[in-house]
C-alpha cells in the first residue's frame, strides 16, 4: 500500500504558504529583469564613455593637423601668387622654372622636426654675393634656392637634404652650414641648404653632396 503525504494544515495556512512562494517567484523575477536592465544600461554606459573618447581623440588629430597646415599655410600662398606670376611672364620667357611645383615639392619633403625661416629663390648672381664664394658651388644653374632653418638633430637635416636631391627642379642640391644655437632657450641646429633650380621641363641634374 503506497503511502501519500497528507497535510493536517488548515486549507488557509496552506494558502498563505502558496502565497509566500508565488512573492518569492515573483521577486526573483523582478530581481532578473532589474539586472539585465542594469547591465544592459551599463553597456550602453561603456560603449558612449568609449564613442566620447573616440571623437576626442580625433577631434585632436584634426586641430593637429590644422595646426601643422596653418604653420605650411605662408608658403601655399607663396606658391599661389608665384603661379600666378609664371602666368603672365611666361610668354616672354618661355624658359622659367616651375616655382610653383617645385615649392610644393619642397613644402611636402619638410619633416615635423624641421622648420624654415626664411626661404630666398634669385639669379645666381645675387644668391652667390649673398652667401659669399662658397656659394658658388651650385651656380652651374641660373637660378639658386637658399632654405635656411632649425631643428633639433643632424639626422633630420641629413634625411630632409636627401629627399630634397630627389626634387626634380633641383641640382647640385648640399648643405651651406649647419651650427648648433639657442633657440628660446632650447639647443638647436641652425642650417643652410642651397641648391640651384632647373628650368621647367629640362628637370634636375647631378645632384651635389653635402
Amino acid at each position: 500500500m503506497l503511502m501519500k503525504d497528507i497535510s493536517l494544515l488548515p486549507p488557509d495556512i496552506k494558502g498563505q504558504a502558496r502565497a509566500r512562494r508565488r512573492r518569492i517567484y515573483f521577486l526573483t523575477g523582478c530581481g532578473l529583469v532589474l539586472l539585465a536592465l542594469l547591465l544592459l544600461y551599463l553597456s550602453l554606459l561603456m560603449a558612449t564613455w568609449h564613442t566620447h573618447n573616440q571623437a576626442n581623440s580625433m577631434k585632436n588629430q584634426r586641430m593637429a593637423v590644422e595646426r601643422r597646415m596653418g604653420s605650411y599655410q605662408e608658403y601655399v600662398d607663396m606658391a599661389e601668387r608665384i603661379e600666378n606670376i609664371d602666368r603672365l611672364i611666361d610668354p616672354i620667357t618661355g624658359s622659367a622654372p616651375d616655382w610653383a611645383g617645385l615649392l610644393v615639392n619642397v613644402n611636402h619633403s619638410i619633416p615635423g622636426d624641421v622648420w624654415l625661416t626664411d626661404l630666398t629663390a634669385g639669379s645666381a648672381s645675387n644668391t652667390a654675393q649673398e652667401g659669399g664664394d662658397s656659394a658658388r658651388g651650385a651656380a652651374d644653374s641660373p637660378n639658386q634656392l637658399i632654405l635656411r632653418g632649425y631643428s633639433y638633430n643632424y639626422h633630420s637635416i641629413a634625411g630632409w637634404l636627401e629627399d630634397i636631391r630627389q626634387v626634380p627642379e633641383l641640382s647640385g642640391v648640399h648643405c651651406q652650414f649647419a651650427s648648433e644655437e639657442t633657440v628660446e632657450g632650447q639647443p638647436a641646429i641652425s642650417f643652410e641648404i642651397r641648391a640651384g633650380i632647373s628650368a621647367a621641363g629640362s628637370g634636375g641634374s647631378d645632384q651635389g653632396g653635402e
